[in-house]
């Protein structure tokens, strides 16, 4: 009696046991997702405050990276995601992913992402008349530094002319687009404060003048904006 009782309790073992196993193996097979979250044009990993993952338009996770800069999602079914975030000119990016089969993906979130191409800002580049020009002024100052540089912009018919100091250059169709580019993030970025390096700018424009202090680290919006146009000589 005893040992046919015993017999039934170890095939009930052996069966949850087995159960168990085939629960985690087919827990297991399922797509996982490494989200890297990145300063690209640096190459640097960057801070993100919110990520929000997508599937059909509903809501389905929401994560808190901060300085985590690696988020990795587990158990993802196959389907098509979105993941939502923040961008550094506070304007809501989306990246499709698309999970196609049991496997690991890997995404970066570039928090420097924009799209130039919804901006209702008229950059002043295209308002350019003939003979006019306008001005970007910018001094950066920190513990050790103290920078400052002015950046004119002309037009002489169709042809569009940077000086910079004694440097000057006529304007190739990707310099016009990087400051096109640089005016449109400077009308997104709110001035912020935190970091020991302060870069303050002053676009001018015939009688109007436009301030932004940006104390981020995080946009060096014009940082970029002469590299493009005058590249530094080695």
């Amino acid at each position: 009696m005893i040992d046919g009782i015993v017999a039934i309790l170890k095939s009930k073992l052996i069966i949850m046991i087995l159960l168990l196993q085939f629960v985690a193996a087919k827990g297991s097979n399922k797509a996982v997702l490494e989200i890297r979250i990145r300063d690209c044009r640096f190459q640097e990993f960057a801070y993100l405050e919110k990520i929000i993952l997508f599937k059909d338009g509903v809501i389905i996770k929401e994560l808190f990276p901060e300085h985590h800069h690696i988020q990795i999602i587990n158990d993802i079914e196959l389907g098509t995601y979105s993941l939502e975030y923040k961008s550094i000119f506070n304007k809501t990016e989306k990246v499709k992913v698309t999970i196609s089969e049991y496997k690991k993906y890997n995404i970066d979130l570039c928090v420097e992402q924009i799209d130039y191409s919804t901006a209702k800002y008229k950059p002043i580049l295209d308002r350019l008349k003939n003979n006019e020009r306008y001005q970007i002024l910018m001094y950066s100052h920190g513990c050790f530094h103290h920078n400052k540089d002015t950046l004119t912009v002309s037009r002489k018919g169709n042809t569009y002319i940077a000086k910079l100091g004694l440097e000057s250059k006529i304007l190739e169709k990707s310099d016009i687009d990087a400051i096109r580019h640089f005016e449109i993030e400077f009308n997104c970025i709110k001035s912020e404060e935190g970091c020991t390096t302060v870069d303050e700018y002053k676009i001018v424009y015939r009688l109007k003048r436009k301030k932004l202090k940006d104390g981020s680290c995080s946009w060096c919006g014009y940082y970029f904006l002469k590299n493009q146009l005058f590249k530094e000589k080695d």
